[in-house]
């Protein structure tokens, strides 16, 4: 029989791509409201969208997109609220370090 849940290298891979697809633009429409477009500016800076204070930290999982700080992204995992960018269910929240 299949396995119940996903593996540890599953998720690994799943993460390596998301974090390799967060430097591109993929997930813009061409039809943006306003709102869309500044959440979209604070991400490009490495900004929260929600806050629009702390840095990037967080993935969501399952979209992964990388678009919150880990208490924004923590608060929308709580309250049972979806991705601001692509209104994905969030799963699980898992917390991105960089080496930059």
């Amino acid at each position: 029989p299949p396995p119940r849940h996903a593996s540890p290298r599953s998720i690994r891979q799943e993460v390596s791509v998301a974090l390799n697809r967060s430097t591109g633009s993929s997930g813009t429409r061409d039809h943006d409201s306003p709102d869309d477009k500044s959440k979209w500016e604070c991400v490009r800076k490495g900004v929260c969208c929600i806050c629009c204070e702390s840095n990037i930290d967080s993935l969501l999982y399952r979209c992964g997109h990388m678009c919150t700080c880990s208490n924004c992204a923590n608060d929308l995992h709580r309250s049972g609220r979806k991705c601001p960018m692509c209104q994905a269910p969030v799963v699980e929240v898992i917390r991105a370090y960089s080496i930059l």
